[in-house]
């Protein structure tokens, strides 16, 4: 199985969540990185992706509403 998780964190927060979400995944094909260095076209060769982002103005971070699109 493989696994994204990605994440838009402005002030580390959400880096952190996603990098303790990545421990608690030992033992799987997993790759952790900010939003800004993934490249939607890829997205299809995961088997599951988790996005995260904390809340800014009733909505997620800018960067990840542009890979979401």
């Amino acid at each position: 199985m493989k696994i994204l998780i990605c994440y838009d964190s402005q002030t580390g927060n959400t880096a952190a969540i996603a990098k303790s979400m990545a421990e608690g995944l030992q033992g799987v094909d997993l790759i952790t990185l900010p939003v800004k260095d993934v490249d939607p076209t890829s997205l299809n060769s995961y088997d599951d992706v988790f996005l995260g982002s904390g809340v800014y103005t009733n909505g997620a971070g800018k960067g990840l509403n542009k890979l979401v699109k």
